[in-house]
């Protein structure tokens, strides 16, 4: 047994200090996007940390315990193509290349929901440290869930804010679907799609330039979920019966 971390590294000087504390073993990875990784930035990383008289045990994969909205490969779990077989074959391609940069092993997590947490708590020495206290999220009221949503709008009538909290929150049998995903639904059933709000209400000429933008505003909204700001997530498509 040894000890070692997976935290990560705040700059150079954290590495210095696990080889001082007696933390031989670590998870650490390189800087950048980990599709992009190549085969000389892995070995540079290794050969860094062991300047540090460390050892790099193993890197994460693309697939961490973040919520699927700030996931690196999020068609991977939401079963969504092309896009999933991409971000698969990327994965493959990444192993090979850490067993190449002579990395004895990489670790991944399959997540949707992140890893759930209540506040913070004190710890040892003062630390803050995160915490579940399962009790806490349980017993959480309806009022405390709303002042928390809250915090993600810039609507000043609370009302209207509280009906939409009602709706996308406590909604008991709400179902996600992407534009794409609803033109097979649409077809089954035996409608003709005419409309949508993605574009307006506007003509549809083509699908493709529908779902195009529809993956623009799934990265918008994403990047406004950063800065806790409310972008939504929800659209309507109207269908006539063949």
């Amino acid at each position: 047994m040894y000890l070692g971390t997976q935290v990560g590294a705040r700059d150079d000087t954290d590495f210095k200090q696990w080889s001082q504390l007696g933390v031989s073993n670590i998870c650490s990875d390189p800087g950048g996007d980990p599709h992009s990784w190549t085969k000389d930035v892995l070995s540079k990383h290794r050969e860094k940390v062991e300047n540090f008289g460390l050892t790099l045990d193993m890197v994460q994969l693309p697939l961490s315990s973040t919520p699927i909205e700030n996931s690196q490969s999020p068609n991977i779990m939401l079963g969504k193509s092309p896009e999933r077989d991409r971000e698969i074959e990327s994965v493959q391609n990444l192993i090979k290349i850490i067993s190449e940069s002579e990395i004895p092993s990489a670790k991944y997590n399959m997540n949707i929901i992140g890893i759930p947490r209540s506040e913070k708590e004190r710890g040892r020495g003062g630390s803050l440290n995160s915490t579940l206290r399962f009790e806490k999220i349980k017993n959480e009221s309806e009022e405390t869930k709303f002042n928390e949503y809250k915090k993600l709008h810039k609507i000043k009538d609370e009302k209207k804010l509280y009906s939409w909290f009602r709706d996308q929150v406590l909604h008991p049998h709400e179902t996600q679907h992407t534009f794409e995903e609803l033109i097979p639904i649409f077809q089954s059933a035996g409608y003709n799609i005419i409309s949508t709000s993605i574009n307006n209400f506007k003509k549809i000429d083509n699908f493709n330039e529908i779902v195009d933008n529809e993956k623009k505003l799934f990265n918008i909204a994403k990047e406004r979920l950063k800065f806790k700001e409310y972008f939504p997530g929800f659209f309507v498509t109207v269908g006539e019966k063949v």
